[in-house]
């Protein structure tokens, strides 16, 4: 093949777009003090947009391995915690994501107290990249006051988020995740 070849091949594969999606998002906290707590976020069913029909699930499942497991791109989403952990595994025949790190503000997770007497809040931008609130342990405001509250002292903290319902135009990430983990196997 010759190089004029390989350069079209090249800027072919790096304008394709795609985007990487989840069936839903599960948060957990663990407060462990009054303002900070261990967190986990996992990503349930991680798939890949496809491109005007086009397969592009490789360049995805590439960038959420460089960018997101290997790179700096949840540390970037939660400047200030510590003590980040992720993995990518398989379950149901998904592949998942699991992303964990500690906090001493609440405003790194995004809660919210007006005290020590109030209720632990927690506002989800509903509809944002199609999100959709689904369940929690705590009380949920609805659609019209979209925040979560738990009763003062709660330790254990809960919720999930729907996000991509319609599978028809996705490819799962999952095969190009069992490759890429028999790849690294040492």
């Amino acid at each position: 093949m010759n190089k004029i070849a390989i350069l079209i091949i090249a800027l072919s594969v790096l304008f394709l777009t795609g985007c990487i999606s989840v069936e839903k998002k599960i948060y957990k906290i663990q407060m462990t003090g009054p303002n900070s707590g261990h967190a986990s976020i996992t990503f349930v069913n991680i798939v890949s947009q496809k491109d005007n029909d086009r397969d592009v699930s490789m360049k995805d499942f590439a960038e959420l391995v460089t960018d997101y497991v290997e790179g700096p791109k949840v540390e970037d989403d939660y400047p200030n915690a510590t003590n980040f952990k992720k993995r990518l595994y398989e379950a149901n025949e998904q592949l998942c994501a699991e992303f964990t790190f500690d906090f001493d503000s609440l405003s790194i997770p995004k809660l919210f107290r007006l005290d020590d007497k109030s209720p632990m809040m927690l506002f989800i931008k509903d509809g944002t990249n199609n999100e959709k609130f689904e369940s929690c342990n705590g009380v949920w405001g609805g659609e019209n006051m979209p925040i979560i509250f738990w009763k003062s002292g709660e330790k254990n903290l809960e919720w999930t988020i729907n996000v991509q319902t319609d599978f028809e135009k996705t490819v799962p990430l999952v095969e190009d995740y069992r490759s890429w983990k028999n790849k690294n196997k040492k």
